[in-house]
């Protein structure tokens, strides 16, 4: 009966720590993944050649706006030197820059074990949330100040339009709930120890 009722309390004590976390991990990483890659509407997108203007019509119809960059490049499994192709990015309306951001196309030393290996890969860089005040062409330009190690093949900016911005409040709480999931778990696990000793 004692050993039935510990399997209860544990089963409770499990169930509790997986509703915790998933409420964590809604308010936390996946408000911001939302917030920043899904939310609002598609714009537009616009292939983006490095060092060369790229013009964005936009209206304070659509704010707030979020700029992403989808990016396609080749990495080495082996890298020598600088591990990193580096993008300095602005966006100005006439001579007036609205924000400047960074795309970093970088590979980790561990990545392929070692072996040389050319492979395509892609990754969405989230680079501004912003509004305008102004209907206007507004400019793009995306200045490559480094390159070593990593072949770009493309940049493609995508454009949404009325997101819904990331609540703090909300992200706090999401993690500090995966933080209490964790602490559940780990309590539990003790417990569990110390009764069979």
């Amino acid at each position: 009966m004692e050993n039935r009722t510990s399997q209860s309390g544990a089963a409770a004590t499990v169930a509790l720590a997986v509703i915790v976390g998933l409420a964590g991990l809604i308010l936390g990483p996946g408000q911001i993944a939302y917030c920043v890659f899904f939310s609002g509407t598609k714009a537009g997108e616009y292939p983006c050649q490095p060092d060369e203007p790229l013009i964005v019509s936009l209206h304070p119809d659509q704010n707030p706006i979020r700029f992403l960059a989808a990016v396609e490049y080749r990495k080495p499994g082996r890298a020598f030197g600088s591990r990193a192709t580096v993008y300095d990015t602005s966006l100005s309306l006439v001579e007036d820059t609205v924000w400047s951001s960074t795309i970093r196309v970088s590979k980790e030393r561990n990545d392929d074990d070692g072996a040389f290996v050319m492979g395509t890969n892609s990754l969405t860089a989230a680079l501004q949330l912003f509004s305008v005040e102004h209907p206007g062409d507004y400019t793009f330009v995306a200045k490559r100040t480094q390159q070593h190690d990593i072949e770009v093949r493309s940049i493609a900016i995508r454009v949404r339009q009325n997101v819904t911005e990331v609540n703090t409040m909300s992200t706090v709480v999401g993690f500090l709930l995966l933080l209490v999931s964790v602490v559940i778990v780990v309590l539990s696990v003790v417990g569990a120890r110390r009764k069979r000793a």
